[in-house]
């Protein structure tokens, strides 16, 4: 898997990712604010982090891989 760039792609609406601001890894989800106009689209901060904090930038993220067969 490849990590995707937000400036290429946002994920589909609540689905769960891997996020990466290229120093710590985290795992979230893609929300939209419909109280905008027009509704704006982003990664939620809320989430799980593995390394020195929240992310503050999230530049990069990718699809959680397949769980193991076994």
């Amino acid at each position: 898997m490849q990590w995707i760039s937000l400036k290429d792609k946002l994920p589909d609406d609540n689905l769960i990712v891997l996020i990466t601001d290229g120093i710590s890894v985290g795992i979230s989800s893609c929300e939209t604010d419909y109280s905008q106009e027009p509704p704006q689209r982003y990664i939620s901060e809320e989430g799980y982090y593995i390394g020195n904090s929240p992310l503050t930038e999230v530049p990069h993220w990718m699809p959680l891989p397949e769980p193991p067969a076994e």
